[in-house]
């Protein structure tokens, strides 16, 4: 770029180098600025401009760069590449707002918001998982499992929507397939987050304690500190009869996280049975303190 300013593709290459790091990000602007002083009809600078904001989460910024960048190519029928560029950033954009949407709530509007981003990008599953997800919030569970198996017929190892998938059959009792889809989920992506908690809690479901134990125990290498997976191993040790690694799998469930019920509850429960009444009041209060149900 410094030893030729007519090639403005050496100056979209450098700011997309700059721009991985959040540090950089303002040299890659500038070097843009300055592409773009020199290039002001070069749709490639408006795009990498276009995926810089993104990355800041600046979407109306972002939108308005892709804007430009089509309004470049609208009439050039040799710029496919850059068209299709400047719709799939247009698209995350809509998809960003859509998460955005969901998380405060308002799932009606993020589904307006996901189908824009599924129309600008059709070959992209990332906002149909994610219509999917607004729908099962909307208490639509039917809609949710169109839209997962959808976007698995554009990317058969999408993992979100396998794993959703694989929770709604745990949710209906279909646990023979939840074990399946859930198996499926580890396969595609062994460290998927809650996917090795679920198929243990399906294993329990089906009597299978050892199963979920082993399961668990994989899962502890990844998350040593996750509350839920020495929560399970508490459950399974306890359905195996072994009531004093149950007691210290729920105990350590506690210690990592004094707020879970469940723990308190099932010690509680553990304790009773031993007859160590007092100690197990406490924890029974505990629990209902925290959840009343």
């Amino acid at each position: 770029w410094r030893k030729d300013p007519s090639f403005p593709a050496a100056a979209a290459g450098l700011a997309r180098c700059l721009g991985t790091s959040p540090k950089r990000r303002a040299e890659a602007h500038r070097v843009l600025n300055d592409a773009s002083a020199l290039h002001p009809s070069e749709p490639g600078l408006y795009v990498v401009r276009a995926e810089l904001l993104l990355e800041e989460g600046r979407l109306e910024a972002a939108r308005e760069a892709t804007g430009q960048a089509l309004l470049l190519v609208a009439d050039d029928a040799d710029a496919p590449a850059t068209r299709k560029a400047a719709l799939a950033i247009l698209a995350r954009t809509y998809n960003s707002e859509g998460i955005d949407l969901g998380r405060a709530g308002q799932n009606d509007q993020a589904l307006f918001a996901f189908k824009r981003a599924a129309d600008l990008d059709p070959e992209w599953a990332g906002p149909i998982v994610n219509m999917g997800i607004a729908f099962a919030q909307l208490g639509r569970p039917a809609r949710a499992r169109s839209c997962y198996e959808q976007a698995l017929s554009k990317d058969p190892e999408n993992s979100v929507a396998l794993y959703n998938i694989a929770l709604q059959s745990e949710a209906r009792g279909d646990l023979v397939a939840a074990e399946a889809q859930f198996r499926q989920v580890l396969e595609v992506d062994p460290e998927y987050p809650g996917a090795r908690a679920g198929l243990a809690s399906v294993l329990l479901d089906r009597g299978l304690p050892q199963m979920a134990i082993d399961t668990l125990r994989i899962q502890l290498d990844f998350t040593p500190d996750d509350v839920e997976v020495w929560h399970l191993l508490g459950v399974a040790y306890d359905q195996k009869e072994q009531t004093s690694e149950a007691e210290r799998h729920f105990r350590r469930a506690i210690e990592l996280d004094e707020g879970h019920a469940a723990s308190y509850g099932q010690l509680a429960a553990l304790l009773t049975r031993r007859g160590q009444l007092v100690e197990a009041v406490g924890f029974a209060r505990r629990a209902a303190e925290l959840d009343p149900a």
